[in-house]
């Protein structure tokens, strides 16, 4: 969908006019030339990391050494060997300025990968071949179900659906793909073509002179609780979430060490990331899973890879990512991109060391990149190889990675299906995950109101419709910039949640049948009991027929999900199944709403 442009300049001559001037409080540059690596340092603030070049089970390095006058490090030394952490002057892990902030130091090995048993495993090496014995982990391949969480400073102006009067003519002369998108947590980039609805929006609210960056500030996360969040992803029998930690925008939602375009040294002051990570930890149901989005609309860095191919054609690709340095819509001058400092390179000083930062810190269960870009430049295979040696000892109930690492060369463990906001990708039967919006925008927008979300019906067919296709299903929510979740999305999940309690053994657990269903059915089968589940999307009256070949013998037992559990009566018609049930009306029948199970196994 998405594309990028290449930029260069010379690293010895003056600074391109894009790069903002930098204080004495602001990020130094060590000389790459001196070392043959690429660096970058703090003399004051928060950490940075050095970025350099890194080797597929090499770390992030962040060493004080490298701070211009910093003094030498005291280094402590955790049980496994491989993290160290040194004191500069700074602020220490928790932000409180201190004599000096705990930065880490990675050296040796990572873990050493363990089988199941507990013996040495072979390692992953950064290649299509090793990595794809790479297992599906249990908990994703039985777990079905995800909550998908797009937030960011795009909250801030939470415009997308609606498109102006006056735009149609605009709209027209753009590219489809960007003609018919307007989805609030493209903002920042749609708000660049003059004449679009964004553009016409910011213009009217905001003025001239306020760029985009000027929400960074103000997405302020004040009413955020992470506990809360967790707690409502469990009621709704999610599995699993995928929080934005950086979207397109390029705002990181954790303190990365990598540009200080994060949240915490703008907007909330917070680990946005830690704190929601640390409460899934704490609550245990649920996995925390993190988005990260490879490239950035605007980032000034130079770009050296090949083109993506998301797009219909390069140029459709140039617009949806154009890679170049930020500029004011209306008066086209270049702005800042607020808290990077000068970088050599966008892939080896933001995107790899970002990645691994994300891996290290937080150990998440899964990564979920979005775009992807050239392999040769972005080397996802290397950053996942990365992930799983980690993952060995860090996430021993295993790691998985979608298919947006990099390109048609990078290892995926399943394929991604998007629908909503332009897109209606469907299954093609292949182990996949359907990620779908409640409405079009994946981020807040405060027109998209109850009356505009799917009913929880449709949430739930859709449900069913994935896990019967070998899917899995993301459902997107977009909370507010002040962190709250809007009601109507929590009364969808709460109802999908309700809908889980009654019939979650046709979702969890199981596999699609092997048999094509047809009409208002969806099979699926216990991969422990072999019993088979056929959910009725709609109630049928007072017979249900099943015109495929579904087994049956004197020994099977049938049951309604969600009702008295008296078997029920069935008949053979030829090759169709008829099974009578308890009434005419599903509200005499079953407690159930929306989609109805019927339970076919032995006695």
């Amino acid at each position: 969908m998405k594309s990028m442009f290449r930029h260069r300049f010379n690293c010895t001559a003056r600074a391109p006019p894009w790069i903002p001037s930098l204080s004495r409080s602001q990020r130094s540059l060590s000389s790459p030339m001196a070392s043959g690596q690429d660096r970058i340092a703090l003399p004051e603030g928060p950490a940075r990391a050095s970025i350099a070049p890194e080797s597929p089970t090499g770390a992030l390095v962040r060493s004080a050494a490298e701070v211009p006058g910093g003094p030498a490090p005291t280094t402590q030394h955790s049980h496994a060997g491989r993290r160290n952490l040194a004191r500069v002057p700074g602020s220490d892990p928790s932000g409180t300025r201190t004599k000096g902030p705990w930065i880490t130091t990675m050296t040796g090995d990572p873990a050493e990968p363990r089988a199941a048993n507990g013996t040495a495993a072979e390692p992953y090496e950064p290649t299509r071949e090793s990595l794809a014995r790479h297992p599906l982990p249990e908990w994703w391949d039985d777990g079905k179900f995800g909550i998908f969480v797009h937030w960011g400073a795009y909250s801030v102006p939470a415009f997308g659906s609606a498109l102006l009067p006056g735009t149609d003519r605009i709209r027209s002369r753009l590219p489809k793909a960007l003609g018919d998108y307007c989805a609030a947590e493209w903002y920042a980039r749609l708000q660049q073509i003059p004449g679009t609805s964004a553009w016409l929006h910011h213009l009217r609210r905001y003025g001239t002179a306020a760029p985009y960056d000027h929400f960074l500030e103000q997405f302020g996360a004040e009413k955020f609780d992470p506990e809360d969040w967790v707690g409502l992803f469990d009621e709704a029998g999610a599995r699993y979430f995928v929080l934005t930690a950086k979207h397109h925008d390029g705002l990181a939602l954790w303190p990365t060490a990598t540009t200080g375009r994060n949240t915490a040294e703008l907007g909330p002051r917070r680990d946005l990331v830690g704190e929601l990570v640390d409460a899934a930890r704490k609550h245990g149901g649920v996995k925390p899973g993190l988005y990260y989005s490879v490239p950035e609309w605007f980032n000034p860095a130079p770009y050296r890879g090949g083109r993506s191919t998301w797009g219909e054609s390069r140029i459709v690709n140039r617009l949806m990512f154009p890679q170049r340095p930020p500029r004011n819509a209306y008066t086209r001058r270049r702005v800042p991109y607020t808290g990077q400092g000068m970088v050599y390179d966008y892939a080896g000083s933001i995107v790899r060391p970002q990645l691994r930062e994300l891996v290290d810190r937080y150990r998440p269960s899964m990564i979920w990149c979005d775009i992807g870009g050239d392999e040769d430049y972005f080397r996802g295979n290397e950053t996942i190889a990365y992930y799983y040696n980690r993952a060995a000892a860090a996430n021993p109930d295993g790691v998985l990675v979608n298919d947006r690492f990099g390109d048609g060369r990078t290892h995926r463990d399943y394929a991604t299906v998007e629908q909503g906001a332009g897109m209606n990708q469907q299954p093609t039967g292949e182990r996949s995950e359907v990620c779908r919006t409640m409405a079009e925008s994946w981020g807040y927008d405060v027109r998209e109101t109850g009356d505009s979300l799917r009913s929880t019906g449709e949430l739930v067919h859709l449900l069913v419709d994935s896990v019967a296709a070998n899917a899995n299903l993301l459902l997107n929510i977009g909370p507010r910039a002040d962190g709250t979740i809007p009601e109507p999305m929590r009364e969808r999940l709460r109802g999908v949640g309700a809908w889980l309690k009654l019939n979650g053994e046709a979702i969890y657990g199981t596999r699609p049948w092997t048999q094509p269903t047809r009409g208002n059915l969806r099979c699926t089968v216990s991969k422990t009991t072999g019993v088979l589940y056929l959910t009725a999307l709609s109630w049928p009256g007072r017979e249900l027929v099943a015109d495929f070949g579904v087994p049956a013998s004197e020994r099977t037992r049938i049951t309604l999900l969600g009702s008295d559990g008296q078997p029920l009566a069935w008949r053979r018609d030829g090759r169709r199944l008829v099974i009578t049930t308890p009434a005419a009306d599903p509200a005499r029948a079953t407690s159930s709403q929306h989609a109805y199970v019927f339970r076919v196994g032995n006695q």
